[in-house]
């Protein structure tokens, strides 16, 4: 049988916000990036089971998940610029997915 689900982009991320501009200063009012975005993610599967009495399911899909979410800071060992900034990729934007479920 043949299904799909999404997960919403949750309004808030626990530490995933904007980072100061200087780290040993973490309450300056310079700010580098910005809050991370979480996009919506979502997945198609195909589920084979027994028909009557199912004991097992098998599942299948592909998932669109998460790629680039937002920037951080990272050291250079420059001291003109001793942070730049550096995308932050999940690679997990298209992922294959399996499961298998068992009811005794």
């Amino acid at each position: 049988m043949p299904s799909a689900g999404f997960s919403q982009e949750p309004p808030t991320s626990k530490n995933l916000g904007p980072l100061p501009a200087n780290p040993l200063a973490p309450t300056s009012v310079y700010l580098i990036g910005g809050r991370a975005h979480l996009p919506t993610m979502l997945d198609y599967a195909i589920r084979v089971t027994q028909k009557e009495h199912p004991h097992f399911a098998f599942d299948i899909g592909i998932g669109q998940v998460a790629g680039n979410i937002g920037t951080t800071l990272v050291p250079t060992g420059v001291p003109a610029q001793p942070y730049a900034p550096l995308n932050v990729d999940l690679q997990a934007r298209h992922i294959i997915g399996i499961g298998l479920s068992i009811r005794p």
